[in-house]
């Protein structure tokens, strides 16, 4: 913004510019809300279970009418999927009949969170 000014003397009008400054103060106020979101994991337990599953196995190995029923639970945190090994029992190891006995079917419980 410019303000002028003028000075007049005993002669010709003579006009002179004085640069003046304007302050203009204004008060504003501002809320901010600042939120901080943490989410927190449970480290994954370690007594999660892990069973073993039979691939192959060879026919005259098995006992006949033999099921066997195993419980387990799994903790909670444990991951949805149990983890599965897979073993193989075949015919031409001689060994093989000597490491299986009836067929396990296994029930899961799941521990409530």
């Amino acid at each position: 913004m410019r303000n002028n000014t003028f000075l007049t003397t005993g002669g010709p009008t003579k006009t002179v510019y004085i640069p003046t400054t304007t302050t203009k103060t204004e008060t504003v106020s501002v809320s901010v809300t600042v939120s901080k979101i943490t989410t927190c994991q449970k480290p994954m337990p370690t007594d999660c279970p892990k069973l073993t599953s039979t691939g192959t196995a060879c026919r005259l190995c098995f006992v006949p009418d033999c099921t066997e029923t195993v419980q387990t639970t799994k903790s909670c945190g444990c991951p949805a999927a149990v983890p599965t090994t897979t073993v193989n029992f075949p015919c031409k190891d001689p060994d093989s009949c000597g490491l299986i006995g009836c067929k396990t079917q296994y029930q899961i419980a799941t521990e409530a969170c």
